[in-house]
């Protein structure tokens, strides 16, 4: 009985041994099962990311070409460069040891946006990938307020040899102008930026300025002062180390100069219909009224050539192109004014201001529906409110202000140094660049103050340029920078800047067409 009883016990246990050895094949099929499943998915996540690495790739090809040959825009799969590129046509491999990656693009030109686009698809083992970048050239558009000098402008009307003055202030403060003879002006407690600024020059601080946007200069040393957690003391100030400006985005970092162009003429070339461009050309001066309809009413004396007069009159069409230059009046060409006064009627009677019978000036204001550029040989004066029919990131209006002088608002007083009319709590749309001088307003230090000067944009200037002084003349300040300019530009605008082009917006796209086989 006891024989029997210990079978019975070893039968159990040979189907227990048996159960388990089942399981455990059972969990072991599992498990490999399961990791032979996860590996095709792993395989394809490293190729997925390795597809918009090789679609970045593609992108940084291009610009790279582009920053050896700035024609490079030219070339495509239709008309390829030489040697060719088979990134136009085909597909590219990434240069490295075992690298499945390959990239294919196409690039074009947005001229009038001074953007060049290129999409760009990677593709790795069959896994593909499409980006679009924005390649645009670092400029005045991408900063709210930029100045070349933080120094009065010479001919700003204050010294008394204007000469004498651009000689010896025509070099930065880090770079040894003269204090004695050349006027630093200083941002000041009460100034707030409410975007980023640059200057090529060293930045001048009196008190406790606010600084809402980035601030860069051109200026690489530092004041000497005690090591702080809070300064790298990258400015000048009038106190000393006493001052204290609030950098809300950190002290001013040190960057290149951006070069300011010397001439606005690339863009007179977008009016030229023999080369059949669509801009309107004018001569003289020139009154232009924008209206909101999408229109304009121009007035323009001297501008009598059969090819530009339906550029002129009222409810006029904006340019197909959205270029407007006002150019001098040619010497050919006759052109006379009666008294002080252009044929605009400028000055108005008792102003002291000085205008130009033949000058290329542009008289602006009005409300804007669409694109513009108005560029000028001289001057533009703005003499009333200038702005968008809509605004906010979603508005299409957008306006460029290229002076090859002076972008002046108009401010006329008489011998006394009063007000003669009531420009009061102007308001400004644009992206504004004074090449050779300054945005100002017209005598700035006389007559009684006018309330706060709007802007909505740009301010760039080779000089610092007053709007107002301490004593209660001109105006206020209030200046937002239109953050569309990081991205997009007034017509033509662009084309005066010649740096290098870098990326300003990338996205990932979906569906690209016309990739090769």
């Amino acid at each position: 009985m006891n024989m029997r009883h210990r079978n019975g016990q070893d039968g159990v246990a040979m189907i227990t041994v048996m159960m388990i050895v089942v399981v455990l094949s059972l969990l072991m099929v599992a498990t490999l099962n399961y990791a032979s499943q996860g590996e095709p998915p792993s395989r394809r996540d490293q190729d997925w990311n390795a597809a918009l690495a090789a679609a970045q790739a593609g992108v940084d090809d291009y610009l790279y070409r582009l920053q050896q040959d700035q024609d490079y825009i030219q070339y495509s799969a239709t008309n390829p460069p030489t040697p060719a590129n088979v990134a136009f046509t085909g597909w590219h491999n990434i240069p490295g040891p075992a690298n499945a990656g390959q990239f294919h693009y196409s690039a074009t030109n947005l001229a009038s946006q001074g953007i060049i686009q290129v999409v760009s698809t990677g593709r790795v083992r069959g896994v593909q990938r499409t980006v679009r970048a924005s390649l645009r050239r670092r400029g005045f558009l991408d900063y709210l307020y930029l100045t070349d000098y933080e120094s009065l402008d010479p001919q700003s009307g204050y010294y008394s040899d204007p000469a004498t003055a651009t000689a010896q202030c025509s070099r930065y403060w880090w770079a040894g102008r003269p204090s004695g003879t050349c006027v630093r002006i200083s941002f000041v407690t009460g100034d707030t930026i409410n975007g980023p600024l640059h200057s090529n020059d060293t930045l001048s601080i009196n008190a406790s300025p606010r600084f809402n946007g980035k601030a860069t200069t051109a200026y690489t040393g530092a004041m000497s002062c005690s090591a702080s957690t809070t300064y790298t003391w990258r400015w000048y100030g009038l106190a000393g180390c006493g001052d204290t400006p609030q950098f809300q985005s950190g002290d001013p970092e040190a960057v290149p100069i951006l070069t300011l162009p010397t001439t606005n003429t690339a863009i007179k070339t977008e009016t030229d219909r023999a080369a059949g461009k669509t801009g309107c050309l004018y001569n003289g001066p020139t009154r232009i009224v924008l209206n909101s309809s999408g229109t304009m009413t121009v007035t323009s004396p001297f501008t009598t050539s059969s090819t530009y007069a339906p550029c002129v009159g009222t409810n006029v069409a904006l340019p197909t192109n959205g270029v407007i230059y006002v150019q001098n009046v040619p010497s050919t060409q006759t052109a006379t004014c009666t008294g002080s006064q252009n044929r605009l009627g400028y000055p108005i009677s008792g102003d002291v201001t000085d205008y130009g019978c033949r000058d290329g000036d542009a008289f602006v204001s009005g409300t804007l529906r669409g694109r513009l550029t108005i560029a000028a040989e001289n001057n533009i004066v703005v003499v009333g409110n200038t702005t968008y029919q809509t605004t906010g990131a979603a508005s299409t209006d957008m306006l460029g202000l290229v002076a090859n002088q002076f972008v002046q608002v108009y401010h006329p007083v008489n011998s006394s140094g009063t007000n003669l009319a009531s420009f009061t709590n102007p308001q400004i749309h644009a992206a504004m660049l004074a090449l050779g001088h300054s945005f100002i307003v017209q005598n700035y230090d006389e007559g009684a103050q006018l309330g706060t000067i709007t802007i909505n944009g740009v301010i760039a200037q080779k000089w610092r340029g007053p709007v107002g002084t301490s004593g209660g003349t001109g105006y206020l300040q209030s200046y937002g920078y239109d953050t569309r300019l990081q991205y997009a530009s007034p017509p033509y605008v662009q084309d005066i800047t010649e740096t290098p082009y870098r990326p300003s917006q990338w996205a990932e796209i979906q569906n690209p067409s016309g990739l090769p086989a």
